[in-house]
């Protein structure tokens, strides 16, 4: 915050407002990730062992206490505001239909958000970001995104993959965008992993192959005609 204040960046902050109520099954995940990470941290204090600081990140939330207060340091900094009626995402997304979000949550793109500043996993204490752009950068490979915003670098078991929603941008516009979270899994999805067996650069390839508008009909035949495990899969 002092930092954007000292440089004088032109910044409007928007906090969450009332929950939203198609999250209710990653809210409910969320929950249980942190009862799991408290029960972990209570176990390691019995046994003598501090918990690392990677544990207690994993119990915060967003409560109405705690966005209480943030927003009275930012009225104390003198510093922009606005609570959201619902979700900040999408008040977020309203407000930069022209200009950057800042946000570590890559469901942005999917609603409408063309250029963001990814801020990496802990990158609101290192200061480690990178700039996302639907728009400023021609089709080749180097259009490629990482859709995973919880990807480390840092961590070897973990391989860097990405996918080209640049061009299913530039193709489908943010029906495509959409598309694809709501298959490979998102916040509002009832997997998080989305449809088993449907990974991120198949429904690339998909969205990819077919030239003009698709509704969630034509999305979901394409789907279901040319993967063999979904072509028996109910409704």
């Amino acid at each position: 915050l002092l930092f954007y204040q000292q440089e004088k960046v032109p910044l409007l902050y928007v906090l969450d407002g009332r929950t939203n109520c198609f999250k209710a099954n990653e809210d409910l995940r969320r929950n249980q990730d942190r009862q799991q990470a408290l029960a972990e941290i209570e176990a390691r204090r019995q046994s003598g062992e501090e918990p690392n600081v990677k544990l207690y990140r994993k119990c915060l939330s967003n409560t109405s206490r705690y966005i209480g207060l943030v927003a009275r340091l930012l009225q104390s900094m003198e510093l922009p505001f606005i609570v959201a009626p619902g979700e900040a995402d999408g008040q977020l997304a309203a407000c930069a239909k022209d200009g950057v979000v800042i946000s570590s949550d890559n469901d942005m793109l999917a609603l409408g958000v063309v250029r963001k500043v990814r801020v990496l996993a802990g990158g609101w204490m290192s200061g480690e970001a990178e700039m996302l752009s639907l728009v400023d950068c021609p089709p080749s490979s180097n259009s490629d995104l990482d859709p995973d915003p919880d990807h480390s670098v840092s961590d070897s078991t973990k391989v860097k993959k990405t996918v080209p929603l640049r061009d299913v941008y530039r193709q489908h516009g943010v029906d495509g965008l959409v598309f694809f979270a709501a298959t490979c899994g998102c916040d509002f999805t009832p997997m998080k992993s989305g449809i088993p067996g449907v990974g991120p650069t198949t429904i690339c390839a998909l969205l990819l192959s077919v030239e003009g508008r698709l509704t969630p009909r034509s999305f979901t035949d394409l789907v279901k005609n040319n993967v063999n495990d979904l072509k028996r899969m109910p409704e």
